[in-house]
């Protein structure tokens, strides 16, 4: 038997998904046909480094959700998405200020095949000015998150001594009075 899906890879973001598990529970053995796969095809023509990569599905309906997601992330993100939701998802990209630059992939290794690399912001505007159709793959390449010395006190206090994290402190030039006050603080928490 031999399943063929229009929808994509099963397990990546397709319903092929539940047949598969649904044989495996029956002891079915299965072998996977190399095929082409969005993800992979966007990646190798990105000119990004996606290794790492982390693809996310389908990118969140709810604003704050998308923020919160490219919030967490960093490096080389891939999503999917319908040509519905395409601007309203690169809006939600471009005001993060996350991403650094996109590409976006459009009907990958079929007939009307696209591909962009351009800045959040551009994107947004041409495609504004277009009706997007097809099915969509996004590579974002966001920004190194950066981590104020507040944070990064925080993780020494759990693992240093007062000594060690104020020689840290005053090796990276911290303001020393705002260094003794939240070692006080986190001291007492």
């Amino acid at each position: 038997m031999a399943l063929v899906s229009d929808a994509g890879t099963p397990g990546i973001s397709d319903p092929g998904t539940y047949v598969v598990a649904q044989l495996r529970k029956q002891n079915i053995p299965i072998v996977g046909i190399p095929g082409p796969c969005a993800i992979t095809t966007l990646l190798s023509v990105s000119g990004l480094n996606a290794s790492p990569f982390t693809f996310l599905g389908f990118f969140p309906k709810n604003e704050a959700q998308g923020l919160a997601l490219l919030k967490k992330h960093e490096g080389s993100v891939v999503f999917f998405e319908t040509a519905k939701r395409l601007l309203k998802t690169l809006a939600v990209i471009h005001k993060s200020d996350r991403a650094s630059l996109l590409v976006l992939g459009k009907e990958l290794t079929k007939k009307f095949e696209r591909i962009w690399v351009d800045s959040p912001q551009n994107c947004l505007e041409v495609l504004n000015k277009e009706n997007p159709k097809g099915e969509w793959v996004i590579v974002a390449q966001l920004k190194e998150i950066q981590v104020g010395y507040e944070e990064e006190l925080k993780m020494f206090i759990k693992h240093l001594t007062k000594k060690q994290i104020l020689a840290i402190a005053k090796e990276k030039n911290w303001p020393k009075n705002d260094i003794y006050r939240l070692l006080e603080k986190q001291l007492h928490d």
